[in-house]
């Protein structure tokens, strides 16, 4: 009788470390999930950044024309300094934001590798519980037979 006890508690501390587990499994799929998301987020931000840079391109470029059809020579250099200013920034930004994606990416690997591992150790749990379970279930009808 204190054999079939233990053989429950043991079988039940099996079931909880399944279940712990599949827990584990799920946080790493919503942290998985959540750095997705945020990938995204940057990815529409370089979008933005980058239309945003564009518009801002072709209006200084209409504003060079319009200068050099004048003769402001002065407020064209301080304009194309401006711009050029504004130029290195927006690279700069690209590049931070390019720098992001990247290290978002490492994460979502680092997250799958993870993840990854802990499906082989739930797998081999599952196998472990299975053979103990039939070793059991033989040696109760051994025992009755």
């Amino acid at each position: 009788m204190v054999s079939d006890t233990d053989k429950i508690l043991e079988a039940e501390q099996t079931i909880q470390s399944i279940a712990s587990e599949l827990k584990r499994m799920k946080d790493a799929a919503k942290l998985l999930h959540s750095g997705q998301e945020k990938l995204d987020a940057v990815l529409v931000s370089a979008g933005k950044v980058i239309e945003v840079t564009e518009r801002f391109s072709r209006e200084c470029g209409e504003i060079v024309d319009k200068l050099s059809a004048t003769d402001i020579d002065r407020h064209f250099e301080e304009i194309k300094a401006e711009v050029q200013k504004n130029a290195k920034m927006a690279s700069e930004s690209a590049k931070n934001t390019t720098d992001r994606i990247i290290a978002f990416e490492a994460d979502i690997k680092r997250i799958e590798g993870k993840i990854q591992s802990m499906d082989k150790q739930s797998k081999l749990r599952q196998i472990l519980t299975m053979a103990f379970a039939i070793l059991t279930l033989v040696a109760v009808l051994s025992r009755y037979l």
